[in-house]
């Protein structure tokens, strides 16, 4: 199993394609892992060597226990790179994932040559006693308290009702992961908030909205765009996950943003 140390834990990564090629880095969002990409990678290895890597406390990637931030998770996208000697990349990351790449943007902005943010809040509407009430049950019960919430939240209804394999696999990720660490994780959710910092961005950008997510509005992904200079709106179908529902689409989107 490819893995490495870097700021203070151990990390699982996923290096595939030519080295040769330029660097595209994927972050995915609370809650999954790596395997989320499974269907947008191949369509981009001709053009990428792609790596895609779990967050700090998902997947095979080590956790901490105390609260993450955005900051903290976006200083582990930035070790991982440094371990692996690379200086130049490009970025996608989906709701967790793409705050940890605006994150990037404004902190590590050298070497990045594109963005892309799909399905991501620079704030979520939340209020922080019920952030609060979720890490406490994240705490006691585990991710199996939020499963169907989560299948509501994540997926359009078709998708569902199609019974699609991937959509199994992805909840039974999310059914894997330790409370303690999804609290965590929550906890960066609950206190990110990059509104104010969007018109600092100078990285070629676009962000990903999609038609019928139930936990990012399409208004929030319109004022994100709206606030990055030069940034690009892209609406694709289906629910929050657009790299699942919409997987196609948007490696295409990504294929003509880097």
């Amino acid at each position: 199993m490819p893995t490495l140390y870097a700021n203070g834990i151990r990390h699982f990564y996923r290096r595939e394609g030519d080295r040769r090629r330029p660097a595209l880095l994927l972050a995915h969002p609370i809650g999954f892992d790596h395997g989320l990409w499974d269907r947008c990678v191949p369509p981009l290895l001709d053009r990428f060597q792609v790596i895609r890597y779990d967050l700090r406390g998902h997947g095979g990637t080590e956790a901490s226990f105390a609260p993450y931030s955005v900051a903290l998770l976006a200083q582990d996208a930035g070790a991982l790179l440094d371990a692996l000697g690379i200086d130049d990349f490009d970025f996608a990351g989906t709701s967790l994932g793409g705050l940890v790449g605006l994150q990037l943007a404004l902190t590590r902005p050298q070497g990045m040559r594109s963005l892309l943010v799909a399905n991501a809040s620079a704030r979520l509407p939340l209020p922080a006693e019920e952030w609060d009430r979720r890490i406490a049950l994240a705490a006691s019960a585990g991710p199996d308290a939020f499963v169907a919430g989560i299948a509501e939240r994540m997926f359009s209804p078709a998708f569902r009702a199609s019974d699609d394999a991937q959509l199994h696999t992805l909840i039974e990720t999310f059914r894997a992961m330790a409370g303690k660490a999804y609290g965590a994780a929550l906890a960066a959710l609950r206190d990110a908030d990059l509104r104010e910092q969007l018109a600092d961005i100078r990285v070629r950008t676009v962000v990903v909205a999609g038609e019928l997510d139930s936990a990012v509005p399409r208004a929030n992904s319109e004022s994100m765009a709206a606030g990055i200079a030069g940034a690009r709106l892209a609406v694709l179908p289906g629910g929050h996950l657009s790299a699942v529902e919409s997987s196609a689409a948007f490696a295409a989107e990504l294929l003509q943003t880097a």
